[in-house]
């Protein structure tokens, strides 16, 4: 176990908490996955991506409002096994049976690109900046955030 040195900044204090949280957590989690059409028109800039997808993960629940209640919308650091990781978002749900209730992962795609398509990435990127967000590098950490 390694010594943590920090400083006293608000966003240091709260990644580690969160990171705390993450390592202590026990319970695996199961998503389905979303990946908005974002990455190439922010030009694969993880953090810019990380607080895009923020935005569009705390509009998702009015958007899928026919979503099992309870399901809880996540951004997740998603392993590739043909490349480096990279942020998504993961609809995590109470049971495997409410799995079955949900779009296939390309008509999910398909309704969250024609929505992303409706709003606009402009205007994503600027309601970004109103959000506080983990960077990239703390996402991967977490592994998926908020950590509950």
């Amino acid at each position: 176990m390694g010594i943590i040195v920090v400083s006293t900044t608000t966003n240091q204090w709260w990644f580690i908490a969160n990171c705390c949280r993450a390592l202590m957590e026990k319970e695996p989690r199961e998503y389905k996955i979303i990946e908005p059409p974002i990455y190439e028109a922010l030009d694969w800039e993880m953090d810019l991506i990380v607080s895009c997808l923020e935005v569009i993960r705390q509009k998702l629940p009015e958007k899928l409002n026919n979503f099992p209640a309870g399901s809880e919308y996540d951004l997740v650091s998603l392993e590739n096994p043909h490349g480096p990781a990279y942020p998504v978002i993961g609809i995590r749900l109470k049971s495997d049976n409410e799995f079955e209730e949900l779009p296939d992962f390309l008509d999910l795609y398909d309704l969250v690109e024609k929505w992303i398509m409706e709003i606009g990435i402009d205007k994503i990127k600027r309601e970004s900046k109103e959000f506080e967000t983990p960077t990239w590098e703390q996402l991967k950490t977490f592994g998926h955030y908020p950590v509950r």
